[in-house]
């Protein structure tokens, strides 16, 4: 089970890391293009809509550090 957590620990940090890489720059894009466009409804939409996906992986960034946690006290 413990390698199997670990490994389960590794492919989803990868699709995150990934993710944070993605979607980072887009997230700044899109709080530029609101800054510079202000009273744009879909500008506004697009940052709500980047912010959910950050928040979201925001979330899955903490449930890592908490698996890695779990799986360091594991070991010892």
């Amino acid at each position: 089970k413990h390698v199997a957590s670990a490994e389960s620990v590794q492919v989803l940090s990868k699709n995150t890391e990934t993710c944070l890489q993605v979607y980072g720059p887009q997230v700044l894009s899109a709080c530029h293009t609101l800054f510079l466009h202000p009273s744009s409804k879909v500008a506004r939409e697009n940052v709500e809509v980047f912010m959910d996906v950050w928040k979201a992986l925001d979330q899955d960034v903490t449930a890592l550090a908490q698996e890695v946690s779990e799986l360091c006290r594991n070991a010892a």
